[in-house]
């Protein structure tokens, strides 16, 4: 009985010095990263700026009503009229299919709109870094950290309060690795349609896949990812009758950003 009492104390004992270890081993992260989470804080309790978003919401409004959502200075119109008091304007360069998203946050006001993707964009970069947690082995009782690691990451706060596309193409990554896992190539192939809506960001990711993707003889990921490009692409140019001079002013807002930098593009 004297010996199960004392294993029992040795037991008890390593326990507790387990969990002081654990909280010790937290403690020193929190303090780091105290002073990201006051300036996270501090970004969500700031107004959202005329940034990244005015010129997606401009490009919304104008295929709206028919005109060309790439027009310099049909959207530098729009941006002024917003508050816009830069000397040059902010251009849409995102592939046409890019309207599919942008155009239905024409429809409702500025200021209603803008607010609403700020929203969306914190529920997508949550629920992403949970999902990852868990894709990447992460238990499920240390999720928080997964959430910590989201509050403390600037770039993240930057993005959603610009009103960037960055968490749509987080949510892409993340429904494409999943489902990857799921043996779902067709659903992978759609989910990196949101990756291309800044292809020179993870350009060198899209051509890994490519190569992957013949490599394993996974024909449907690209095909599917190229068709549903095209095809909303197409879809949503087809709507106008302006197909060509659209297509002729992104090739040349793309050139110009490519060689003048003075003019921003989102």
């Amino acid at each position: 009985m004297p010996t199960s009492v004392a294993k029992s104390d040795r037991s008890s004992a390593a326990k507790s010095g387990l969990r002081s270890d654990g909280w010790r081993s937290v403690v020193l992260p929190l303090l780091v990263c105290a002073p990201l989470l006051v300036s996270r804080v501090k970004e969500l309790l700031t107004p959202l700026p005329l940034h990244d978003f005015v010129t997606y919401w401009a490009a919304g409004r104008l295929f709206l009503s028919g005109g060309d959502p790439y027009s310099i200075n049909a959207t530098f119109a729009i941006e002024r009229s917003l508050g816009w008091v830069y000397a040059q304007p902010l251009m849409m360069v995102n592939p046409p299919y890019a309207l599919l998203l942008v155009t239905p946050l024409a429809m409702v006001p500025f200021q209603v709109a803008h607010y609403g993707c700020f929203a969306v964009s914190l529920v997508i970069e949550v629920v992403c870094s949970l999902a990852l947690w868990r894709y990447f082995g992460g238990e499920r009782r240390l999720q928080w950290i997964a959430l910590g690691v989201l509050v403390t990451f600037l770039p993240a706060a930057s993005s959603e309060h610009y009103g960037q596309v960055t968490p749509l193409m987080l949510g892409g990554m993340t429904g494409f690795l999943w489902a990857l896992r799921r043996k779902k190539d067709v659903l992978a192939g759609a989910c990196l349609v949101l990756l291309g809506l800044k292809p020179h960001l993870l350009y060198l990711v899209l051509l890994a896949i490519l190569l992957w993707s013949i490599q394993s003889k996974k024909w449907q990921i690209p095909t599917v990812a190229l068709l549903c490009s095209a095809g909303a692409s197409l879809g949503q140019l087809s709507t106008t009758a302006m197909l060509p001079a659209i297509f002729g002013a992104l090739c040349r807002q793309r050139w110009k950003c490519t060689v003048d930098w003075e003019v921003g593009c989102a």
